[in-house]
Parts: C-alpha cells; sequence; structure tokens
C-alpha cells in the first residue's frame, strides 16, 4: 500500500519539519508526502496570496529534499471556499468577494460564494502558485461544497444564485420563493432538479476553472478532490462523474472519500463510513485514496489498533493508497507518532497480500444497496420537512446486513436491499428489472412504491405507519420454520421508545398470495400483524419486506441471533440459485465476497475486540462445496485451512473453517474449486 502522510508545513520551523519529514518516510517506507497549508489551529481562513506566498520557497526546498529520497510531494491548500467562520470576517481581508448564504437566509463571512467573480480570481491565483511548485497532487479539500458551513448550513442560495437561478427559469425569484419550491409537500416542484443541477454545474465550471488553471503551469500535476459523505454531497446536486472528470482534465481521477470516525469509537461501527460507496458514484479507473484521519493527533484520540483496522479495511476495499492523517499542527515531535508508523510497517506484508488477492480478483457480489443523487430529485416532503429530509435515506440495510456477515456492493445487483424514497431515482427499466430480481425492503421503501403504484408487485394491497406505542406492539416472533421460526421465538423492538418522532412499523394488507415470516405481537404474545412478508410476482421476482421504518439505518437491539439467521436465510432466499455467502455465528464479521476462476474470495474484518476461534460460512444453493481452503498470514502466505462440511436444511451449505481471528484484526481466505454454478453478475450499471 502506497503511504500519503498528510503533514503540517509550519512556518516557523520549516527546515527542520522538511528534514524530519524526510527521514521518517525513508525509515518507514512512506512513499508520499502531503503538505497541509495553512491548517486548523493557526489557520488564516481564506489565505492572502502574500501568505501564501511565503511557503513556496518551503515547499520548492522540500519537493528537492524529498525528491533526493525518492519520496512524492504534494500540496493540500486547507481551504478554497472554507469550511466555516471559525470568528474570522473576511470581507476586508478579500474586498468585494461574496458569501456563502443558506436557504434560511444565514451569511457566512469566511465561506466564499462560488459565484463571487473575486472568489475564482483568488482561487485561480492560490493554486496557480502551488502548481508552480510541481508537485504530484494539488488537493481541493472537501469544503469545497454546498453544505455545513457553520453558522450557515445547506445553499447557497445568496444574490448572485438568485440572479442566475431566475435567468435560467427566465422568471425573477427569491430566495424564499426558490426554498418553498424545493421544499414543497408532495410531489416535488420542478425547480428542485433545476436548482440542484444549477449547483452542480457550477461546481463543475469551477473545477474545469481550476484545472485549467494549474495545467497551463503544471502539466504533470494530478488534480484530487477529497469528499464527504455521499448523502450529503446528494443534496447539492453533485454530478459525480462531470465534476471529477473536470478537475482531472488529462489525468487519472484522484478522490479522497472520507473514512470518517476520525477519533476512536465502538469497533463494530467502524465500516458504517465506508468509502465504497464514493468509489462507486466516481469515475471507472478513478485513482481512490481513503482518508485515515485521527482529530486531535495522538493515541489519546484514537488507538494504533484501531487505525489499524481501518487501513486493513482499505485493502479488504481494493484500494492501493492511504492518506494519512497521524501529526498535528501544532510542530510537535513526530517522535510522539511513531507507534502508528511501526505498525504500518507490520502491517504492511498483510496488506499487500491483500491488495494482490483483490486485483486478481473478479467481480464482488452481495446484496446490491442503491445510491446516487436521482432520487434526491424525486423525494416527496411533509409539510415540516427541511433539507436533510431531501436524502433518500437508501442505505439503510448495510449495516445491519454487514453486521450479520453479509456482503454488500454498491450499484444493481441480483439482490438489491432499499429502504426511504430511493427507488423514487430509478428508471422504469431499473425498476422493472429490480422488480424481477430479489428485492429487500423495509416498510419506507414499501410504502414508496406503493406511492409509486407498484403495490401489488410487493404483495401490498394497503399499508399504514404508526409508532410503537400507538399499536402496543411487544416483540417480534419469528414465526416461518423456512426461515428460522417457531413457536415464540421472539426478537426485541426495544430500539423504538415513545419519543422517536418517526413513524416505525407498518400495517400491510397483503395479496392472498403473499406470506407471513414473522409477526409483531403485543405483551399477551397475540399476533397483531406480519412484522416480515415474502412475495413472489408475476415478473417471477422474489420480495421480501421488513414492516418497519429503518431507513435511518438499524442500531444495535435490531441485531440478535434470530435476526442474523432470519436475515441469512432471507437474503439466500431473494438470491436463488444465485451466488450468496454469510459468515454466520459471529457478530460484526464485515464480509467482502468476490468470484476468483476457480472459487471465491472471501474478505474479513473481525471488527469488535472479541477474540473468534472458528469461523462458519455459508454458501448458496448455486455454490459447491469447495475442495480446499486457504488463508492468508500474518507474514502475507497463504497457508492451508482446515475445513469441513456441513448440508444445512435451507438448502445452504455449511463450511466450518478453522480459522482463528483475533478482534479489530483483518485476512482473507481462499475457497478454492468450489465451482460456482452461475456466472459472476456485475454490479454496476
Amino acid at each position: 500500500m502506497h503511504m500519503m502522510l498528510r503533514k503540517n508545513l509550519p512556518l516557523w520551523k520549516a527546515e527542520e519539519t522538511i528534514n524530519e519529514v524526510r527521514d521518517y518516510c525513508v525509515q518507514y517506507g512512506v512513499g508520499e508526502v502531503i503538505w497541509k497549508i495553512d491548517t486548523e489551529d493557526f489557520s488564516h481562513g481564506l489565505p492572502t496570496l502574500a501568505l501564501i506566498e511565503s511557503y513556496l520557497p518551503w515547499l520548492r526546498k522540500s519537493r528537492e529534499v524529498l525528491g533526493e529520497a525518492g519520496i512524492l510531494f504534494s500540496v493540500n491548500p486547507w481551504v478554497t471556499r472554507g469550511h466555516e467562520d471559525r470568528g474570522w470576517d473576511m470581507k476586508g481581508v478579500h474586498p468585494g468577494m461574496t458569501f456563502f448564504t443558506d436557504y434560511a437566509g444565514v451569511q457566512c463571512k469566511a465561506v466564499a460564494c462560488s459565484l463571487s467573480a473575486v472568489w475564482r480570481e483568488w482561487l485561480v491565483a492560490a493554486y496557480q502558485l502551488y502548481a508552480g511548485t510541481r508537485p504530484n497532487i494539488l488537493w481541493v479539500e472537501d469544503d469545497f461544497r454546498e453544505f455545513h458551513h457553520p453558522p450557515a448550513s445547506y445553499g447557497c442560495y445568496c444574490p448572485l444564485h438568485m440572479r442566475t437561478f431566475s435567468k435560467r427559469i427566465g422568471k425573477e425569484v427569491t430566495r424564499e420563493e426558490v426554498v418553498r419550491a424545493i421544499l414543497k409537500p408532495g410531489a416535488p416542484h420542478p425547480w428542485r432538479t433545476e436548482y440542484l443541477r444549477m449547483l452542480g454545474e457550477i461546481d463543475v465550471e469551477v473545477a474545469r476553472l481550476l484545472e485549467q488553471s494549474v495545467h497551463a503551469v503544471s502539466p504533470a500535476t494530478r488534480m484530487g478532490l477529497m469528499c464527504s459523505t455521499p448523502d450529503d454531497h446528494d443534496i447539492e446536486g453533485r454530478d459525480w462523474h462531470g465534476l471529477v472528470r473536470a478537475l482531472s482534465g488529462p489525468h487519472e481521477p484522484v478522490v479522497r472519500p472520507t473514512m470518517g470516525f476520525y477519533c476512536e469509537t465502538i469497533p463494530d461501527i467502524i465500516a458504517t463510513f465506508s468509502p465504497r460507496e464514493t468509489m462507486a458514484l466516481t469515475p471507472k479507473g478513478s485513482r481512490h485514496c481513503p482518508e485515515l484521519e485521527n482529530f486531535t493527533y495522538s493515541q489519546f484520540n484514537k488507538s494504533v489498533r484501531q487505525t489499524r483496522i481501518q487501513l486493513g479495511l482499505s485493502a479488504l476495499f481494493g484500494v492501493h493508497d492511504i492518506a494519512t492523517n497521524w501529526f498535528d499542527h501544532l510542530g510537535s515531535p513526530m517522535e510522539e507518532g511513531r507507534d502508528y508508523l511501526e505498525m504500518f510497517v507490520k502491517t504492511r506484508p498483510k496488506v499487500k497480500a491483500i491488495e494482490d488477492a483483490v486485483s486478481a480478483a473478479g467481480e464482488e457480489f452481495g446484496v446490491g444497496i442503491l445510491s446516487g443523487n436521482h432520487a434526491v430529485m424525486e423525494t416527496r416532503l411533509s409539510e415540516s420537512a427541511d433539507f436533510a429530509d431531501l436524502k433518500p435515506c437508501g442505505g439503510g440495510w448495510v449495516w445491519a446486513l454487514e453486521s450479520c456477515g453479509i456482503p454488500v456492493v454498491y450499484g444493481h445487483a441480483p439482490v438489491v436491499a432499499a429502504t426511504g424514497q430511493v427507488l423514487r431515482g430509478c428508471t422504469d427499466e431499473q425498476l422493472k428489472r429490480l422488480l424481477s430480481g430479489g428485492l429487500l425492503l423495509d416498510g419506507s421503501a414499501a410504502e414508496t412504491l406503493v406511492d409509486m403504484g407498484k403495490g401489488e408487485m410487493i404483495g401490498v394491497r394497503d399499508i399504514r405507519a404508526f409508532r410503537k406505542y400507538a399499536g402496543c406492539i411487544g416483540a417480534e416472533e419469528l414465526a416461518d420454520p423456512a426461515f428460522g421460526g417457531k413457536p415464540h421465538r421472539y426478537m426485541s423492538l426495544h430500539r423504538y421508545g415513545p419519543a422517536k418522532e418517526r413513524s416505525h412499523f407498518y400495517e400491510i394488507t397483503r395479496v392472498p398470495t403473499a406470506r407471513a415470516v414473522s409477526y409483531y405481537v403485543n405483551a399477551d404474545h397475540e399476533r397483531l400483524f406480519a412484522g416480515c412478508t415474502l412475495f413472489e410476482n408475476s415478473l417471477g421476482g422474489r420480495i421480501a419486506i421488513q414492516c418497519e421504518n429503518l431507513s435511518q439505518g438499524a442500531t444495535r437491539p435490531y441485531l440478535n441471533w434470530t435476526r442474523a439467521e432470519m436475515l441469512g436465510r432471507l437474503a439466500h432466499h431473494l438470491a436463488g440459485h444465485g451466488p450468496f455467502v454469510q459468515v454466520a455465528g459471529v457478530p460484526y464479521m464485515l464480509t467482502i465476497a468476490r468470484h476468483i476462476p476457480d472459487g471465491v474470495l472471501l474478505l474479513l474484518a473481525n471488527l469488535p475486540l472479541d477474540r473468534v476461534e472458528g469461523v462458519t460460512v455459508h454458501l448458496g444453493k448455486g455454490m459447491r462445496t469447495p475442495q480446499r481452503a486457504e488463508v492468508l498470514d500474518a507474514a502475507g502466505k497463504w497457508q492451508a485451512l482446515e475445513f469441513a462440511a456441513t448440508q444445512l436444511a435451507s438448502e445452504m451449505t455449511g463450511i466450518k473453517l478453522s480459522l482463528d481471528m483475533d478482534g479489530a484484526d483483518f485476512t482473507a481466505v481462499r475457497l478454492i474449486n468450489n465451482g460456482l454454478l452461475t456466472q459472476p453478475v456485475p454490479c454496476r450499471d
């Protein structure tokens, strides 16, 4: 793995820092240094050109010093538009600059409007100064966005944007009129699509301006883009392909998706900020460099072991570059972060072996998760909706499935799981394909399809939503033996309390041929209505509905051994004779599955702290029993792995691997010659 070490360049000790960084990079095999400029604690907001010029001699010096040691040199200005005001007032620093205004009229004083001519002139001049130092990559930070600029939120709705939009639609409009149209309850007002598309086009325009300006000075320099979470970018109408390609120009696209969790967190949720969704949204062939962050830059903030599992996840996700943030902006000695670098060296052989295995493997397979901003244009809103409610919330199944050892992929697949209103973003052809395959829905997605006139295709005549305590629901009983059910096998519903505002449960009136897999019951164990339904439609599609709202993601009480078995069997049923894998009997074992010529490559991360002794893999009915198994050891060598196979009643095959894994560890397993009976199906359009 190519490590990109992001490091602040302090002017008060620039030469000392350059030499220190070089020495550490040589010692620990770091391949690239990304100098962060005018950063965090000592930032000046939108720096003057004179301040930027004071960095240039040291940037040139570092290019020479690092280059002599075989280390690449890149530059990461900390601002493009500005992250937030932080008490600054830039109006006197940059006279004539227009500043960001959100939908409520809140105006920033240190975050620029993307249409401001003065800002664009400053941005071009600043980036041309940086480009003159001839960096390998010149980064655009994730403040290049239309949201989360405190004190403002979603925007920009300044007079410049209003004039541009008025010209676009041929009518003079005010900020208030546009916002009312975008947040119109029910069917979307056409201005929503127009305005969000306009925002996306403006960003592409700025990106193209930056690319041309930088490459006029340094043609060989690549432009890189740091990204925030995709669902937020959806609300700014981001044109992922157009933006990334405009910024890249003649070079390969370079993207730095966030891995989230800048500080220590509960291990089993680390994967929820997966960069894989961003990776799926960006152009094919993009170079992805996930950002492994540690804020505020010490082991007091994030342990070496948790940093290691994130490093391992990057390899499992199939990337070859990692952008690390392990050192503060205060000029503290790098010795304080030596443990992170030592971990990197020790982990590198295993990471390299996983990279090689992933590169040699074929398509990833699993339950598909839809994303993209098309659904934002079609989301139906309530009377009290705000901008955050525009998010289609389509990824609500991800954490539940992955926590139960079921692989997910981003994009269309033979089996797709959907929540919220994400299906509104599908074309008629895509929707027909989804309804013809396997479809796992929550109640909110089922409600969406009923509203779209597709109720009969998912086995629903009518659907009614209400809160838990309105119906005295006590628990969920798993009833169908084919999915692990038996009398009085219950699952808790404690995850929903009376203070929750969203409607969490859906009473479905089923078509006669739809069956109940589970039931919601009251305190006397009486069945009230179906908790999970199963249906096969006229297109041959297999539809499963969990009759509650998971659009905000499942919570821990949703998961238990009964739930894991039920979800595994549901996903297997929906897959039919297609490839299916589940790591069963282990909580929070993140699993990624890829086809290889004579079997399956499993990429595993044991996210919790508990050690696992023995791992059981369930293979679907369309897959044969492996003849042998291999596992990567700590040195990155493949070792034979003993296993035993059993036939399960559900038509799955159980493979008990003699695989032990420490907590917060990762590895790869090859199941050889299991001979898939089905051909690999691409997961992306």
